[in-house]
């Protein structure tokens, strides 16, 4: 889900409604974390984004921004459309560390994910 924020930024809303899809989501390798978000929508790497994230299990939606830093279109047909956005240090690594508490055993896996 996509709306523009007043400030100029677009806000992305992303549930996450089991563990498994929130392990393909995830980046743990980019700098302050990243979540890999479907979407058909046009994006440039270094837009700047607000993101309200729901994680599995959890009540409460996380509000953070994030930039874009990589894109696959919709026009790659092997891929899943979206954007990679990796997270700002605002919340100084409380997603991240969200995430990571919930993904704790499968981090390791050999699993494919959508960014590598």
């Amino acid at each position: 889900m996509l709306k523009r924020h007043s400030r100029g930024k677009k806000m992305m809303v992303a549930e996450f409604d089991n563990r498994e899809e929130l392990y393909r989501c995830f980046m743990p390798f980019v700098a302050n974390g990243g979540l890999f978000i479907k979407t058909d929508e046009d994006y440039v790497p270094g837009d700047q984004l607000i993101l309200m994230v729901k994680l599995p299990d959890l009540k409460q939606k996380f509000p953070t921004s994030g930039k874009v830093v990589w894109v696959t279109p919709k026009s790659y047909v092997s891929r899943v459309p979206g954007v990679g956005v990796q997270f700002s240090e605002e919340d100084n690594g409380r997603l991240r560390l969200n995430i990571e508490n919930l993904l704790a055993g499968m981090l390791d896996s050999e699993s494919a994910t959508y960014t590598m």
